[in-house]
């Protein structure tokens, strides 16, 4: 699938993608060592067009997507996620809404089939941890938000691994918005417990177990922040369907099934507020969002050494 990315080599745009495409051109290594007739580059410019192919050779047979994560253009990116999307992690995180001083509250994130749970002051930097055996970190939104908040809360200058934002994917498929009316508008909506939960109850919900030691509270704001990264798993898997990349249709049975099982939803009874408990008071305003193990072969190549079991708290009631 990667390998039949074209937008991203030197001289090459829309047009002459087609172009390359009527003639049979089906990806950059069925690139001939001459310019087709009628592309209108001249020679100098065709071996630039050669020397960005062979790097693209050099980077597929290292493994290294990093480079691709780099390199393609937006409407192409759904290719990383197609390529490699097998051993790619579904991150997300909440925070405690304070503007300016936001603190990371919750990870959630989905990896190799399993659902992974981290919380402030019990196990938050046990992430850290799992994100050295990670060989793709996907989000949504992330490069404004969960990104920047995480290299904060960790004080790390950067990830330790290639990062995919979904939203770009999303916008270049026709698709805005937010993550939850993204998913509602491909048939994925959410499960009745977590329908109208949104970032300011997130808030709220934190501080009830923070203040009031609600376990109800907490249990919710876990399964909602998890919700998150199970529907970036449905959303990456609906724009492949679209883009005809073999891959079997997501229905939200299946979807929404691996997060009842591994979180389900707390009793609507526990949720409610304590008789004679403190107000939480109104919540700060919520921190924007601009709109056993194998090795694993490492980005540049070579393989990293057997993986500990994975850290982190595989989420549970």
């Amino acid at each position: 699938m990667i390998r039949g990315a074209l937008l991203h080599l030197p001289g090459i745009g829309p047009v002459r993608a087609a172009r390359l495409r009527q003639l049979g051109v089906t990806g950059w290594p069925d690139l001939a060592s001459r310019p087709p007739a009628g592309l209108h580059l001249g020679p100098a410019a065709w071996e630039a067009v050669l020397a960005e192919a062979a790097r693209c050779d050099e980077a597929y047979e290292a493994g290294d997507i990093g480079f691709f994560c780099r390199r393609l253009c937006g409407c192409d990116l759904w290719r990383i996620l197609a390529q490699y999307g097998r051993r790619a992690a579904y991150v997300d995180i909440e925070t405690d809404g304070l503007l300016g001083t936001a603190r990371v509250t919750v990870i959630a994130c989905y990896w190799q089939d399993r659902l992974y749970t981290f919380v402030q002051d019990e196990n938050l930097d046990d992430f850290l941890e799992l994100l050295e055996h990670i060989e793709l970190v996907v989000t949504y939104n992330g490069t404004c938000f969960d990104v920047p908040m995480i290299l904060r809360a960790f004080h790390i200058p950067e990830l330790p691994c290639p990062h995919l934002d979904l939203r770009r994917v999303c916008t270049h498929a026709g698709l805005r918005g937010g993550l939850k009316a993204i998913e509602a508008s491909l048939g994925l909506p959410r499960p009745p417990d977590l329908q109208g939960v949104d970032g300011a109850e997130a808030v709220l919900l934190w501080q009830r177990w923070r203040r009031q030691g609600q376990r109800a509270a907490r249990d919710r704001l876990v399964r909602y922040c998890a919700a998150d990264v199970v529907g970036l798993r449905g959303v990456g898997g609906a724009i492949l369907g679209r883009c005809d990349a073999g891959l079997p249709a997501v229905s939200p049975e299946t979807l929404w099934a691996d997060l009842d099982e591994a979180l389900p939803p707390p009793a609507e009874a526990d949720l409610a507020e304590p008789a004679g408990s403190p107000a939480a008071g109104p919540a700060p305003a919520a921190a924007p969002r601009p709109m056993g193990p194998r090795p694993v072969e490492r980005a540049g190549g070579g393989r990293r050494p057997e993986a500990r079991p994975a850290p982190g708290r595989p989420a549970s009631p």
